[in-house]
């Protein structure tokens, strides 16, 4: 991904490095680099808006939000869903959509607010359902199962996970 990056970034494209950037974050989120995370994903969201590429602002903001999920800042969570949110309002594609309600729902999870958390985690399963997006729908699952003991939302994540080929599901502290 680096290599990509530094071919779009020789050839000019802005758009194309600043995806770059942020997929290097998202993988960095995901391996544990958090620092590094928020590093690459803040100036993908800075280049992104330098450019005005909203619908990608949205969703790197989005990423941002997850990245502090697995980073343990319950508090950035909160705040970057907040700020995707206040991007696009209620227009944000079904899939930000679904991942900010989980994410801000793992982070109420994990700062003691378990109703709160039970409807965010509801309203991600639904439109990841209404949408037909199966791994949203398996990390929510998995959320859930978390927050609630529940032994068949374990076992349907597991499933999808199965079936999507999927080796490790990230997970937050």
């Amino acid at each position: 991904m680096r290599e990509v990056r530094a071919i779009c970034e020789a050839a000019g494209s802005r758009l194309m490095t600043a995806v770059a950037d942020a997929n290097l974050g998202r993988a960095a989120a995901r391996a544990g680099r958090g620092a590094e995370a928020r590093d690459l994903l803040s100036a993908a969201v800075a280049s992104l808006r330098e450019i005005d590429a909203g619908s990608f602002v949205v969703e790197v903001q989005a990423r941002l939000a997850e990245a502090a999920l697995f980073a343990g800042d319950f508090a950035g969570v909160l705040a970057s869903a907040d700020e995707a949110e206040a991007i696009t309002g209620t227009s944000a594609p079904p899939a930000v959509q679904a991942l900010l309600h989980r994410v801000r729902g793992q982070a109420l999870l994990r700062t003691g607010r378990t109703e709160e958390a039970a409807r965010e985690l509801d309203e991600s399963l639904r439109i990841a359902r209404e949408g037909g997006m199966l791994y949203e729908v398996a990390l929510t699952l998995h959320a859930r199962a978390v927050l609630t003991g529940s032994s068949e939302d374990a076992e349907e994540a597991a499933g999808i996970f199965r079936t999507l080929d999927v080796v490790r599901v990230p997970e937050a502290p």
